[in-house]
């Protein structure tokens, strides 16, 4: 499985206001300023949170220059403010955003929380325990809790978006049953039993399966960070899986015993540069992430003689990802105990008190470089957790050799992408019932636009693909569109969103729009995916 692939669209017109920029000088105003937003668990020495803390308990430095606090409040997950409605057959890519600023931007901050249930690097029969523990759990949320729940098998599935409906959750939940993971026959863990006289699989196809989950967890994992990012608050993504090592093969020349076979030297691989790219992308995104092994307990290694340690080397790296992980992101792991549901309950317990700054960052330059967060506090015996840095610019800004187009990355993606924002619906054009109209509505405030006394101008990419129900593309439309705004016209599409339109001819099986938008100058990135629910007339017979 890969969550990134390559797509094809043919050109065909665009409807959408478009002038020629003026040749004035001008000069670029970034109309999201950069702020960062650090939200941060405190706890005392016996992991309970810490009420009653203030600004004045608090210092933030960024790359180890103290910086000025700009704003401070506590937010808890039993205080998320209402969703706001959307018009009827119209959909956003602010998910789990509540409020009623333009284009369903959340105007106060919130805790949402995501659950991943990870079939690829989980054995299928620790899948059944892990539904049960998630089912336990939210038979007892709270009815202002915001929960998504997420799965990751042979493609990304959303089992359910971000909903306080708890008879809806489950019934969702209790309708996913989990999959074998690709290979489990060939890798699965039999050599633990010391008895067994089967062979371990050759080494190159066990580090090839790995390789391939690798990159799968990690894509799903920046994909769900990409998703949420504009949301103000504390995110927390609770990863029920058995994790996954970060190196593949083996740097000596392996014996298979038993079957005679002698490979070639495998190829050492690690996944340090895919794995910091996942990590900025939660920090970037401020998602802290919850690692819950989904083995349960798997006995004290101290007690444990060589040959079996050997064995179970693959559970202690995994650990070892899953505190690394926890570590950089302000969250926390759950490993090496047979009560899953009450780790499900601590990872969701855990944002009870949260404290949320922002900064400006001062005497640094946007240069993409990254950047380490420290928060310190000032009282005595409270430990803090929090994300460990961010990137100055949007991470989709380098355009070196070899990096992924981000219209392609964000087209492909299995989660809409929400930094910049996106309404849209679809309308059947009168006439030919296969003549398909997308309006669109795009926030001005997310993108970077040029402004000069008399104009705010900029440059978008805009694309339309038809998907079909198991994710094959059809023909689409693509077209770059020139902002040329009056300070009035700028001002009104502040209020309401700035209107594009998409026309296109109706696949006969596509059952979904998949919108994406690129600021060319901020390459700041918007997906959504809008379900095309008109009926489709039915193919002429052939003449």
């Amino acid at each position: 499985m890969a969550l990134c692939r390559p797509f094809k669209f043919s050109l065909l017109p665009v409807c959408a206001a478009w002038l020629c920029l003026s040749a004035d000088q001008q000069v670029v105003i970034r109309t999201n300023v950069h702020v960062v937003e650090v939200s941060i668990i405190a706890t005392d020495s016996k992991g309970l949170p810490v009420s009653g803390l203030g600004v004045s308990d608090f210092r933030v430095l960024d790359n180890g220059r103290e910086q000025t606090i700009a704003t401070f409040e506590k937010i808890g997950s039993r205080a998320a403010p209402g969703q706001a409605e959307l018009p009827p057959n119209t959909y956003s890519n602010r998910a789990g955003e509540a409020g009623s600023g333009p284009l369903g931007k959340a105007k106060q901050p919130q805790v949402l929380s995501m659950i991943l249930l990870d079939a690829v690097n989980t054995k299928y029969r620790n899948q059944t325990v892990v539904r049960r523990a998630v089912v336990s759990i939210l038979e007892q949320i709270e009815p202002a809790e915001r929960v998504a729940i997420y799965a990751l098998g042979s493609r990304f599935r959303v089992i359910h978006n971000f909903s306080s409906d708890r008879a809806s959750l489950l019934a969702k939940l209790r309708a996913y049953h989990g999959e074998v993971p690709g290979g489990d026959d060939l890798l699965d863990d039999i050599d633990l039993d010391q008895d067994s006289h089967t062979p371990p699989p050759p080494p190159q196809l066990k580090a090839s399966y790995d390789a391939g989950r690798i990159v799968d967890t990690l894509q799903a994992l920046e994909a769900i960070a990409n998703h949420v990012k504009s949301v103000p608050g504390r995110k927390n993504l609770l990863w029920l899986s058995a994790a996954f090592p970060l190196t593949t093969g083996t740097a000596q020349r392996t014996v298979a015993p038993g079957i005679g076979y002698d490979g070639p030297l495998d190829q050492w691989r690690t996944f340090g540069m895919e794995m910091n790219r996942t990590m900025a992308a939660l920090n970037d995104a401020d998602v802290s992430v919850y690692p819950i092994d989904a083995r349960g307990l798997t006995g004290a290694v101290s007690a444990m003689d060589a040959e079996t340690l050997r064995k179970l080397r693959d559970v202690n790296i995994s650990i070892g990802t899953m505190n690394d992980i926890a570590d950089a992101t302000g969250g926390f792991a759950y490993y090496n105990r047979n009560d899953l549901d009450r780790g499900v309950r601590l990872a969701l317990d855990d944002s009870r008190v949260v404290y949320l700054m922002t900064y400006y960052p001062k005497d640094i330059t946007e240069d993409g470089a990254y950047h380490r967060i420290d928060v310190r506090s000032t009282r005595p015996g409270v430990h803090l957790r929090f994300r460990r840095g961010y990137h100055a610019t949007a991470r989709e800004e380098d355009s070196s050799a070899g990096a992924a187009d981000p219209m392609a990355r964000a087209l492909s993606s299995p989660l809409d992408r929400s930094e910049i924002g996106i309404q849209a619906s679809v309308e059947q054009e009168s006439g030919d019932a296969n003549d398909l109209d997308v309006v669109i509505h795009v926030d001005p405030a997310d993108l970077s636009l040029a402004h000069n006394t008399e104009r705010w101008t900029g440059e978008l990419r805009l694309v339309g693909v038809q998907i079909g129900a198991t994710g094959e593309r059809y023909e689409g439309v693509s077209q770059t569109v020139q902002l040329d705004l009056l300070p009035e016209t700028y001002q009104k599409a502040l209020e309401q969103g700035l209107r594009l339109e998409l026309r296109l001819k109706r696949a006969a099986a596509a059952v979904a729009v998949r919108i994406g938008v690129v600021d060319d100058r901020g390459a700041h990135v918007g997906s959504l995916s809008v379900p095309l629910t008109l009926h489709a007339a039915q193919p002429q017979a052939d003449r």
